[in-house]
């Protein structure tokens, strides 16, 4: 039960989303209109990697990542430079004003948000780049 008063859009706390990204070469046709399809490379061994080196993480999970998408045959580095994906970084829906929302891994299995002034954006890859 709900008070008289009670509106379901000014009322509400709290907006909950959940994303799914299909990152494949190939479409999957069971996911249309159910996921993003991102056909290229999601470099999330620079994320692993610096949220470890700047202890954001719940142990250590870099080698543990990395080996995973190994196994599954996915990319475990980028071609691209810090800059190249700061700058990319940097155009993503992400970004407000002079913060930007970066996706951290804390341990196998859960990620949190974490919000970081523009300004950290490049030394946080710089952190978790390997070339």
């Amino acid at each position: 039960q709900v008070h008289e008063g009670f509106n379901a859009i000014g009322s509400c706390r709290k907006k909950e989303y959940t994303y799914r990204i299909y990152n494949s070469r190939l479409g999957n046709p069971f996911y249309v209109n159910r996921a993003w399809f991102y056909p290229k490379h999601l470099d999330e061994t620079v994320m692993a990697r610096a949220a470890e080196r700047l202890n954001w993480t719940n142990g250590a999970i870099a080698k543990r990542i990395c080996a995973c998408l190994g196994k599954l045959s996915l990319p475990v580095s980028t071609e691209f430079s810090p800059e190249a994906l700061a700058e990319a970084a940097l155009a993503d829906k992400k970004r407000s004003g002079g913060s930007i929302t970066l996706v951290v891994p804390k341990r196998i299995g859960l990620c949190e948000l974490k919000t970081v002034p523009v300004t950290e954006l490049l030394p946080v890859i710089r952190a978790g780049w390997e070339a």
